[in-house]
C-alpha cells in the first residue's frame, strides 16, 4: 500500500477500505474484516504517506528537543514533570509499534496532553511571556467555538447513527429481520456511515424477499467499501434468485480476487454456472471450495447435482453419499439418490455399494 501511494498514501480513514485489495485474503480473519494494522507508523504512512509520517515525526523531534532542554537546563521540579510525560510518551511510541494506541481514548489523550505539557512547561520556562496577555484574543477563540460546535454536531449524528446500527446488530443475531430492516433504514435516513449497516440491510431484505431492496443495499455498501468480499459474495446471491446468473459470476469474481480462499463465494460460483448450463466450470467450482470446507455436506450435494445434469451418475451417487457421511439426515442428498434411482438399502445406510445407479 505505501509502495503504490508513497507520497500521499490512501486517504485518512481508508486503510480498512483499502487493505482487502492488497491482502487478496492474506489476513489473520478474513471475516473480522480488520480496519487498522497493528502498527501506528506503518498506520499513518498507509493513509498519509511520507509527509503525514515526516509531519508525525517533526511533531516528535520538536516535542524531544524542548524535553532535552528542560532536562538539561530546567528546575528539579521540572525535571521531574517533563521525564513523567516523556515516558508516558515513549511507552505510547512503544504500544504503537506493535498495537493501535492512537485509536483508544485514553492513550491518545495521555499522549497528546504529555506533548501539550512539554510545550507549556518549554514555554513558560524559555519564553518572555511578560509582554504578552494570558487572555487569547477573539480571533483565535471564535474559530475554537466553531470547530467546537462542528464537532458537537457531527458527533450527535455519529450517535443517532451508530444507537440504530447497534439495534441492528442485535436483531441480527437473533434472526429479527424485520428490526433489522426497520433500524437499518432508520440509521439510513441518517446517512450512510457504516457499510456493515447496508450489508444488515440488504441480508435483512433478501431474507424478507424484497430482493431489488436488497441489491439497492448491497450496491449502497459497496460504494462505501468496495473492497469486502462478502458483499459481493450477498449481491451474487441476490442477482441468482433474480436469474441474473451473469451478474452474479461477475460479482463473484470479485469477492474471489479479493479473497481466493473464500469457500462460500466457489460454491455460489458452481451454483451460477449449473444455472447457465455450464456444468464442467461449476464441478470445477465446487471441487475448489471442496479443500476449504470439507465438512458442509451443502457442497457434495451441489457437485452430486452437477454430475447428475451431466448425467455422469456414479459421480453423482459418489457425491450424495459423501454428503450424508457428512451428515446422514441431510434430506437433498437423500432425495438426489432417490433421483437417481438409488434402492433404499444404499439409501438408509445399510450397505456400502456404490455400484451403477439405475437409469432414471
Amino acid at each position: 500500500m505505501i509502495l503504490e501511494h508513497p507520497l500521499f498514501g490512501v486517504g485518512l480513514g481508508n486503510w480498512q477500505f483499502q487493505y482487502p485489495a492488497f491482502a487478496r485474503g492474506d489476513q489473520v480473519n478474513v471475516s473480522a474484516a480488520p480496519s487498522r494494522p497493528h502498527n501506528d507508523f506503518l498506520w499513518i504512512t498507509s493513509e498519509l504517506g511520507a509527509f503525514g509520517l515526516f509531519a508525525y515525526l517533526a511533531i516528535l523531534l520538536v516535542a524531544g528537543r524542548m524535553a532535552f532542554q528542560l532536562v538539561k537546563r530546567g528546575e528539579e521540579r521540572t525535571r521531574t514533570i517533563t521525564l513523567g510525560v516523556s515516558l508516558l510518551i515513549l511507552a505510547h511510541l512503544g504500544d504503537g509499534m506493535f498495537n493501535f494506541p492512537r485509536e483508544r481514548i485514553v492513550p491518545a489523550f495521555c499522549f497528546w496532553f504529555s506533548l501539550g505539557c512539554i510545550a507549556r512547561i518549554h514555554s513558560e520556562t524559555f519564553v518572555d511571556t511578560s509582554r504578552t496577555s494570558s487572555i487569547p484574543p477573539a480571533s483565535h477563540v471564535v474559530p475554537l467555538f466553531i470547530v467546537l460546535a462542528l464537532a458537537l454536531y457531527v458527533s450527535s449524528i455519529r450517535l443517532r447513527f451508530d444507537t440504530h446500527h447497534l439495534r441492528v446488530h442485535l436483531a441480527e443475531r437473533v434472526g429479527d429481520w424485520e428490526r433489522v430492516r426497520q433500524e437499518a433504514e432508520f440509521a439510513d435516513a441518517i446517512g450512510p456511515l457504516r457499510f456493515r449497516t447496508y450489508t444488515a440491510l440488504g441480508l435483512a431484505r433478501s431474507r424478507l424477499g424484497d430482493l431489488p431492496g436488497a441489491e439497492s443495499a448491497y450496491r449502497k455498501a459497496l460504494t462505501l467499501h468496495p473492497n469486502y468480499p462478502h458483499t459481493h459474495n450477498n449481491l451474487a446471491i441476490v442477482f441468482r434468485r433474480m436469474g441474473r446468473a451473469k451478474e452474479a459470476i461477475e460479482a463473484l469474481n470479485s469477492a474471489l480476487y479479493l479473497y481466493p480462499g473464500f469457500p462460500e463465494a466457489h460454491n455460489n460460483m458452481g451454483q451460477a454456472f449449473r444455472d447457465l448450463g455450464r456444468y464442467d466450470e461449476a464441478i470445477a467450482s465446487y471441487e475448489r471450495a471442496l479443500p476449504l470446507r470439507q465438512d458442509v455436506p451443502q457442497i457434495y450435494y451441489n457437485l452430486g447435482e452437477a454430475y447428475r445434469l451431466k448425467r455422469q451418475l456414479h459421480k453423482a451417487q459418489a457425491s450424495y453419499l459423501t454428503a450424508l457421511e457428512k451428515d446422514p439426515e441431510f434430506q437433498p442428498a437423500i432425495r438426489g439418490l432417490a433421483r437417481i434411482g438409488v434402492t433404499d438399502k444404499v439409501l438408509h445406510g445399510k450397505s456400502t455399494d456404490r455400484s451403477a445407479p439405475n437409469e432414471p
